[in-house]
Parts: C-alpha cells; structure tokens; sequence
C-alpha cells in the first residue's frame, strides 16, 4: 500500500509505502471500520507508527470503489481519547466515501502512482 497523504503535528508527508503488516492500518482495511479508545499501542506493539508519535486511540474506515474493492484507509489518530467518537464516526464516513470516488477518479485519470 502506498500513502498519498499524511499530516500530522504540523507536517505534511506523501508518496511514503511501508508495511501494514501487525498495524493498525491492517485491521482497518481488512475490517472496514475499527475504533481503538485508548491503550492502542499495546493492542499493536509492532506498529512502529503508533509508538513514534505516541498514539492513544485510533478510529478508521476503509475506502472502498463502487464494486467493494478495497483502495485504503482513511483514520484519524491522538495522543489522547478520541471524543465524540460517533460524531467522528460520522465524519470518516462521509469523507471517506467522498475519498473513495476521488480515488476512482485520479486512478482513472493516472494520477496515482502504482
């Protein structure tokens, strides 16, 4: 899987692949919607992600196309307990169907790389 986009503390990341193998990312993509309230580091102790920037919770959808296909993930991690997680939920939801026919889109287009 490659990352189109990353940004967190301040900082803005593309274009990076790494593995999802043991991460959080995995169970994402592989479940369709995950949320992790708290101590998510020591649910993943592999996902070296998590402990580099010192994740508490995590919530997550996968992106899916028109036929079910998974493209990816879109998640929001914190330091802290994710509050209002049904709202959140909600959110990721609503974008992440929004991204998913991006996706689509600049796939079709050869705008992401392979």
């Amino acid at each position: 899987m490659h990352l189109i986009s990353e940004y967190g503390l301040g900082d803005k990341n593309t274009l990076t692949q790494y593995s999802l193998r043991h991460t959080v990312v995995e169970q994402i993509y592989n479940t369709g919607l995950c949320y992790y309230p708290n101590s998510v580091q020591k649910l993943f102790p592999l996902d070296k992600t998590l402990l580099r920037f010192n994740i508490e919770s995590v919530m997550g959808v996968s992106l899916l196309d028109v036929d079910k296909k998974r493209l990816g993930v879109l998640l929001v991690m914190h330091d802290s307990e994710i509050l209002a997680a049904n709202i959140l939920q909600d959110v990721l939801r609503f974008f992440g169907n929004r991204t998913s026919v991006e996706l689509q889109l600049q796939n079709c287009l050869g705008n992401i790389p392979r």
